[in-house]
């Protein structure tokens, strides 16, 4: 006997052939459900039965991508970039490598990063300019370079800074001079210079910005010295703020300086860390609200530079040591604690590490929370 069934929705009539009970049967249920969806007024729906799915993987969310280190190193003459570590002390090689004749580069002693992440670096007599992103061993010329030493009778640039509006901050003794955004080929004139008796400064090397575009930078004499944002043309002003070097602020030889999300003021001065409050104004001598220092900290008392990224934790450059530290953001008190991941080790290449830089700083957060 055979039989042919139709799509079975529950209302539609089955095709049967063949007179046997069991048939009969089915007929008898078919009919009755056909009138149950006549006196309904709709059409009854019985769902088929839909075999069980079998499961597939889990769908696992790709990792935003880690912040991206970049550290100038004067004695391998390079700029090497590196995954942000987030414990231990991982030996890395690093993802990309700037290096060689046709760079540039000069015993780089500064490096820093625009909203797009560009790179720049202060050399012995230039700053040049290399595209985001480097991955493997570049030697290639830069996109652009700053001609400092054509400044001045031979002028030599101590660090470099970017804003938020990508203009471009160069320390000399005694000067700051400030470049256009994005700068093509070879640039010689500078669209400001901030210098003068007024201006207080003296020794100068590193710079960080707050969300208005206050310009702080670090002075071995003075200490931390703040301008006011947008400079144009010579300017012979007094500082709006001032954070001296003396035995109330700690501050011998700052060098290294950043700001958190919040306006947190840091500097790497000699083997410490100090924070100071954000938002000053006139002289500032008081004791800094936090501060990390020790044997356990690794600090190393060179002349380095630092970095705070997003999230807030704090990155040294440790020149002597060759170790990028990492400590966590928001210390409080004296702390004399092991860093939370260093960057550190023969695959490494660092080799005289005096500054380091890291994508997503505050700065560039500050542009978002603007808008």
């Amino acid at each position: 006997m055979s039989k042919r069934l139709a799509h079975d929705d529950g209302c539609s009539p089955r095709h049967l052939t063949g007179p046997s009970a069991a048939v009969r049967a089915a007929l008898l249920i078919s009919v009755a459900a056909l009138a149950a969806c006549s006196s309904s007024g709709g059409s009854a729906h019985v769902e088929p039965h839909t075999p069980t799915p079998t499961p597939s993987p889990t769908a696992t969310a790709s990792p935003a991508p880690s912040a991206h280190v970049y550290v100038a190193d004067q004695g391998s003459n390079s700029i090497t970039s590196y995954a942000a570590a987030t414990a231990g002390t991982p030996n890395q090689t690093p993802i990309g490598t700037i290096s060689g004749s046709s760079t540039g580069l000069g015993a780089p002693i500064s490096d820093a990063l625009d909203a797009a992440g560009n790179i720049y670096v202060a050399n012995t007599l230039t700053v040049t300019v290399y595209p985001a992103n480097p991955v493997g061993t570049l030697n290639e010329a830069p996109t652009a370079t700053i001609n400092v030493g054509a400044i001045d009778g031979g002028v030599t640039p101590y660090g470099v800074g970017v804003d938020a509006t990508g203009k471009i901050y160069v320390a000399t003794p005694g000067e700051i001079f400030v470049f256009a955004a994005n700068p093509v080929g070879t640039v010689t004139t500078p669209i400001a210079t901030i210098s003068g008796s007024n201006t207080l400064l003296a020794e100068i090397h590193n710079f960080a910005f707050d969300v208005t575009g206050r310009i702080y930078v670090t002075d071995n004499v003075r200490g931390i010295l703040v301008f006011a944002p947008n400079p144009s043309g010579a300017l012979n002003e007094a500082p709006v703020a001032n954070i001296p070097r003396n035995g109330t602020t700690g501050l011998s030889y700052p060098w290294g300086i950043a700001l958190d999300s919040s306006g947190n003021i840091y500097t790497l001065d000699t083997a410490h860390i100090y924070e100071f409050p954000p938002n000053p104004v006139g002289t500032v001598s008081e004791a800094p609200t936090a501060t990390i220092t020790g044997a356990s900290t690794g600090l190393d008392g060179g002349n380095d530079g630092m970095a705070v990224d997003a999230s807030g934790a704090i990155y040294a450059a440790n020149d002597l040591s060759n170790v990028i530290a990492e400590f966590a953001a928001n210390p409080s008190g004296t702390l004399n604690e092991a860093p939370v991941a260093t960057i550190a080790g023969s695959n490494t290449g660092l080799n005289g590490s005096r500054s380091v830089a890291v994508t997503g700083a505050v700065y560039a957060a500050s542009v978002r929370r603007r808008r």
